[in-house]
């Protein structure tokens, strides 16, 4: 592997910040890695840190996505819970929705990679589609 790294795909937009909506049709979530603190030397504890959040990168995909629409949901409802802790049966909830919003996951793309001068690597994982916003924001499941 590369000692240096900047990978953008199709879309060059370059946003470390925004994590969620960043328009009505893309939805990008950011990955941040560091690397294990025993290695030693710039390549190793680069080559670590983006095998990290590669590996990691579904897991965080999918939690955000869950936190979105759930979080949109206590928003919009009139339930009286202010987060997600609230909801008796949250686990429940987040697995019918991990298959509900995995779709959205595979047709995500690494939008960008980038290794930040402490080694630790910035990954920038998209979801784009059409009226997205609207779409998630339409996701239901049953709560107690």
């Amino acid at each position: 592997m590369t000692s240096c790294l900047w990978h953008a795909s199709r879309d060059a937009t370059v946003n470390f910040d925004t994590e969620g909506f960043i328009n009505e049709d893309t939805f990008q979530v950011i990955i941040r890695e560091s690397p294990d603190q025993n290695l030693q030397g710039l390549v190793l504890r680069r080559e670590n840190a983006l095998i990290k959040a590669k590996t990691s990168i579904k897991n965080t995909v999918m939690n955000t996505l869950i936190n979105y629409c759930i979080d949109n949901f206590i928003k919009t409802s009139n339930l009286k819970i202010n987060t997600r802790d609230e909801l008796v049966n949250l686990h429940d909830i987040q697995k019918n929705l991990h298959e509900k919003l995995e779709k959205y996951y595979r047709r995500g793309y690494t939008s960008y990679e980038i290794f930040n001068e402490d080694q630790s690597v910035t990954i920038c994982y998209r979801m784009t589609k059409s009226d997205l916003k609207k779409e998630l924001e339409s996701v239901t499941f049953e709560y107690k």
